[in-house]
């Protein structure tokens, strides 16, 4: 997923990547999000893993993406989404 947001002028702009063997932080933020994913009933094989793609709005979640996606429709049409101030269920 480094390659597919970095490579992509559309997104290496608006997209920040977390190591988490790098970064206390990153590691402690994607420790919680599992946690909670966990809590939430997703399945610890899933909460555990990753890429997780966060997409904020407003400093705040709007989603999260779990697994590696490379199709530049479904980010357009996520990250479009976000732009509005209503979000679409």
């Amino acid at each position: 997923m480094y390659e597919f947001f970095v490579g992509n002028t559309r997104y290496r702009d608006i997209c920040r990547i977390l190591w988490l063997e790098a970064d206390a932080k990153a590691y402690k933020l994607f420790y919680n999000l599992s946690q909670i994913e966990i809590s939430s009933g997703i399945d610890m094989r899933i909460a555990g893993s990753v890429p997780h793609m966060l997409v904020a709005k407003n400093n705040s979640i709007y989603t999260i993406v779990v697994g590696e996606v490379k199709d530049e429709g479904f980010w357009d049409k996520l990250l479009s989404s976000t732009q509005t101030s209503e979000i679409s269920k």
